[in-house]
């Protein structure tokens, strides 16, 4: 057994002094520095490399912002100096007994909304020491997970996965998700198990809205816990190869059905230089995106990018972009009196104005008579119909916008899946109009490969008895194992110390393979069936 000891380095991508100053208006950078400062204990982070992007992501909601330090914190192409997002953060609202709740994050200007750490089950509440324990952000690689199963190799990687909550606590017992080989519902690479990944580098953090005053948004906590994936694929598909996946798992810690309920997704666009943005949707494919307004832009040049986010399980149900200033319709949703305003953020989750007017079809999505519930939803190849920014002639400038999907109920102690993808479209030689096309191809091939990976639940460790069966068990050493899965990829046979002892690759179409093992000491081991999609395990018994 080899132990590779380590800590998980943050990788520091280089500065672009002054590139964020002029993003917020001063008096916010300078509350923002104030709450910074006051909120820094809670700065865990760490980045995906894996592909062609490189992104940050932080452990409390608000993904891809570097704070102020220069650097940029989404980076396409990777280690190009060059990005198309400032920040991306996880917006959410409903009623719990008539009572407006709201939790959404920004820029941190005058304070934040979520905090490190799994919920006690009992409580919905979590101390400030177990915030410490868990304001961190664990990454996982393939290349590790592959050697820990060939040779149990045990990375600091796996020798630190949080796949349990904390000791004499009541956490959730099961929190990152592994593959618990022996079953007995602890973590324990000693025993053979270890993390359940996906992509070729992963990373996992979970936090909570219930540990503090919000200052963001001011609004009351709803004692929800967010358990948090993000991974990359290193492919050959270029779609998959531009992109960043991420799911939250929301779970309602409360007693109280959380009703009228929106989770959105809101996202500070910068395609290269901040100040010359359009912004846009494709709600058939619950997509929204950022793209340059000019036709050159000062970082990218003649070649500008498309940058989207797409939602990849529930269908996009709103999308608004609201204007930078302190408007009371359609300024950001902290501005105006009484400051802060929760239920401006609700409103805008919900597709509304902060006056309570829906968006109208056309210019602004201020004036008009059509009630819509998705602005600038018209195509940006064409430019000379559909609702664009380009075809109403608005003057480019920074941009943010937000997807939500809704309205629905949360109950009480159920968990709801959020899945989505931010994807990247910059075709060699190409420019807005052509790296558009590109995204519309890559939105359905992401899709695609989502569905055919992802849809069904992902094992964490609890065995799925339904997903292949093994017979005769216990075993003289041959026995069958039947399955229904066509995406199954291999069988792996460890013994009780963890060492592999037989792998086998099926044939395409196979629903049943006989195993020979005659030459295996009688014991107890384990069979591992690895599909595209999930990880399961069972027990072997081979007794003569």
């Amino acid at each position: 057994m080899r132990i590779i000891l380590g800590l998980i380095k943050s990788n520091e991508m280089k500065k672009s002094p002054g590139y964020y100053f002029l993003k917020l208006f001063l008096p916010a950078i300078f509350m923002g520095f104030i709450s910074m400062q006051a909120n820094a204990q809670y700065g865990a982070y760490d980045s995906l490399n894996a592909n062609n992007i490189s992104g940050r992501i932080n452990n409390i909601g608000d993904n891809f912002d570097n704070f102020g330090s220069g650097a940029r914190g989404f980076t396409a192409p990777k280690n190009s100096n060059k990005g198309t997002i400032f920040s991306s953060a996880l917006w959410i609202g409903g009623y719990q007994n008539n009572n407006l709740k709201v939790a959404a994050m920004t820029y941190r200007q005058s304070g934040i909304d979520f905090f490190p750490g799994p919920l006690d089950t009992v409580s919905a509440t979590i101390s400030d020491s177990e915030m410490n324990v868990w304001n961190h952000v664990w990454k996982i690689k393939k290349s590790e997970i592959n050697d820990f199963k060939a040779n149990h190799t045990i990375y600091a990687s796996i020798a630190n996965w949080p796949g349990n909550g904390s000791s004499n606590t009541k956490q959730s017992l099961t929190q990152a998700p592994y593959v618990d080989v022996d079953h007995d519902g602890i973590y324990n690479p000693l025993k053979g198990d270890y993390p359940a990944m996906k992509g070729d580098e992963m990373l996992w953090w979970v936090f909570n809205d219930n540990a503090n005053k919000h200052g963001e948004t001011g609004g009351k906590p709803m004692g929800i816990e967010i358990n948090a994936e993000a991974y990359e694929f290193n492919s050959s598909i270029d779609a998959i190869n531009n992109t960043i996946f991420m799911d939250y798992k929301i779970t309602n810690r409360s007693d109280t059905d959380i009703t009228k309920a929106f989770i959105g997704l809101w996202t500070d666009f910068d395609i290269g230089y901040p100040f010359d943005d359009y912004i846009g949707s494709a709600p058939k494919q619950s997509a929204y995106f950022g793209y340059n307004g000019t036709p050159t832009d000062a970082v990218y040049g003649t070649n500008t990018p498309i940058e989207s986010v797409i939602f990849l399980k529930d269908s996009m149900s709103r999308f608004l972009y609201y204007e930078n200033n302190f408007s009371a319709i359609n300024g950001n949703p902290g501005s105006g009196s009484p400051t802060p305003q929760p239920g401006s953020y609700y409103n805008y989750l919900a597709g509304l104005w902060k006056n309570n007017a829906c968006m109208k079809y056309g210019y602004d999505g201020v004036i008009g008579t059509q009630c819509t519930n998705y602005m600038f939803d018209g195509d940006v190849s064409d430019t000379l119909s559909g609702w664009t920014e380009h075809n109403v002639g608005n003057v480019p400038g920074d941009r943010r916008g937000l997807g939500s999907i809704g309205p629905f109920t949360i109950k009480a102690h159920e968990t709801f899946d959020f899945p989505f993808a931010y994807l990247f479209a910059q075709k060699t030689g190409g420019n807005t109009a052509t790296n558009f096309e590109l995204m519309k191809q890559y939105w359905t091939e992401v899709k695609n490969y989502y569905n055919t990976n992802y849809t069904s639940a992902v094992n964490d460790g609890t065995p799925t008895k339904e997903s292949f069966k093994i017979f005769p068990n216990p075993s003289n050493g041959t026995f069958s194992i039947v399955y229904a899965n066509p995406l199954v990829q291999k069988f792996v046979i460890i013994d009780n110390t963890g060492r592999e002892v037989y792998t086998e690759i099926p044939g395409k179409g196979k629903s049943e393979s006989i195993i020979d093992v005659s030459e295996l000491a009688s014991g107890v081991y384990t069979v591992i069936l690895e599909t595209t999609n999930d990880i399961d395990a069972q027990k072997l018994i081979i007794s003569r």
